[in-house]
């Protein structure tokens, strides 16, 4: 089953948490500063949007600069998650084909590297709360069970998307051809307040109300109870989505790759 496959994947954390580190080194040992240009580069995009969108939407810098911030680091991790999900088997076709391991293992080692990639990420949102004297409210610690719901939808979504991919690989593209777009049409560096009606491309937006239970407690928002039910609506059927597609296909992945 599904449950037995994700349990016998974390047990092999050493590996997956192994394989996800050597993926971050390999891609930035020949960089002086290594992984820390991740920072860098979220920092400039972040100064950048809210210096250029603040003047925009008329809106004080100050409360622009931690929308933005908080908006693209969540973007920025559950975005890669779908993406490199779509090739998280593919990529991993030797490991799977030469090594006796849970399948799910290769789900774990791409959610753990994003995770790595996100705390870098992090660390330029908390220097962005300090600069800009972003008082603590105990609302803040919201932001952590919403992470959890955001890790969870995250690994199922991956999963899903790899055993289709990998059946069908124009998946890939046609997932990169969505995304591409969605940054423009979630609320990221622009509020929906901003808007005189709330569109449908907002309101039945997954990645906007993603992103807004995990912004909201760190801007000192309101709790939205309704993105709340919808990425618990979104989640419970990613989970049913996998377990049914897993139950059915999982002697053929091997064979699709």
């Amino acid at each position: 089953s599904l449950l037995n496959v994700i349990s016998l994947g974390y047990n092999e954390r050493r590996v997956w948490a192994r394989l996800a580190g050597m993926a971050i080194q390999t891609q930035y040992k020949q960089n002086t500063l290594g992984p820390f240009w991740i920072s860098i580069n979220t920092g400039v995009l972040i100064a950048a949007f809210s210096v250029v969108y603040s003047q925009i939407l008329s809106a004080p810098l100050d409360q622009h600069v931690l929308y933005v911030a908080t908006g693209l680091v969540c973007w920025y991790f559950f975005s890669s998650i779908v993406l490199k999900g779509c090739t998280a088997f593919i990529v991993s076709r030797q490991l799977i084909l030469q090594l006796p391991m849970p399948i799910s293992v290769h789900v774990f080692r791409l959610l753990t590297q994003e995770l790595i990639i996100f705390g870098y990420n992090c660390a330029v949102l908390v220097i962005v709360m300090i600069l800009f004297k972003r008082e603590f409210s105990w609302e803040v610690l919201m932001a952590i069970p919403a992470f959890i719901l955001i890790l969870i939808c995250g690994f199922f979504t991956a999963f899903l998307l790899a055993m289709v991919a990998t059946r069908y690989r124009d998946v890939t593209s046609s997932v990169q051809a969505v995304i591409a777009p969605m940054m423009f049409l979630t609320p990221i560096i622009w509020s929906p307040e901003s808007l005189e009606n709330r569109p449908v491309f907002v309101s039945f937006n997954p990645f906007f109300h993603l992103i807004e239970i995990w912004r909201a407690p760190l801007i000192g928002g309101p709790i939205p109870a309704e993105s709340w039910l919808f990425m618990l609506v979104v989640t419970l059927s990613m989970v049913i989505a996998c377990a049914v597609l897993f139950s059915k296909y999982k002697n053929r992945i091997v064979f699709w790759l």
